[in-house]
């Protein structure tokens, strides 16, 4: 007759149990990472205060004269009521001027004289919010003079 245990299995062997912590320490390193992992996703989008861009960023963009790139920032970090500090809010007002003006000039090609009028209203106010970045709106008019 054959020496067999009551449940029919083999004998446990150092290397099966060490397999088997080894395996089960595996298995909660990865649950543990996947769980992090998850909690870092939860808390960025439940994050209202979240930040892309920093004062130095909008200011590098504005003083390449990047207008483009200053209003895709101003875009991608737009979150309401947000209190932006610094000089922030006075680049934001120079990028928000650029959109202004590339629709006024657009509409006024286009001989759309009302939607051109507001485009002109906001270029106004935006260049009072731009505060002592307001020359650079003059820039941004000489730009669109240039087309043809």
């Amino acid at each position: 007759m054959k020496n067999k245990n009551r449940s029919g299995k083999a004998p446990l062997s150092v290397g099966r149990v060490l397999y088997s912590a080894l395996s089960i320490f595996l298995i909660l390193i990865f649950l543990i990472a996947v769980g992090g992992g998850i909690a870092q996703i939860r808390s960025r989008l439940s994050s209202d205060g979240y930040d892309y861009y920093d004062e130095a960023s909008y200011l590098r963009r504005l003083r390449n004269e990047d207008f483009a790139g200053l209003l895709e920032m101003t875009q991608d970090d737009a979150g309401a009521g947000k209190d932006y500090k610094g000089e922030i809010p006075e680049c934001r007002a120079v990028a928000m001027y650029y959109e202004a003006a590339m629709f006024f000039h657009a509409y006024e090609k286009a001989g759309e004289k009302g939607k051109a009028a507001i485009q002109k209203e906001r270029m106004e106010r935006f260049v009072q919010e731009a505060g002592t970045y307001a020359y650079y709106t003059e820039k941004i008019d000489a730009l669109f003079e240039k087309e043809p």
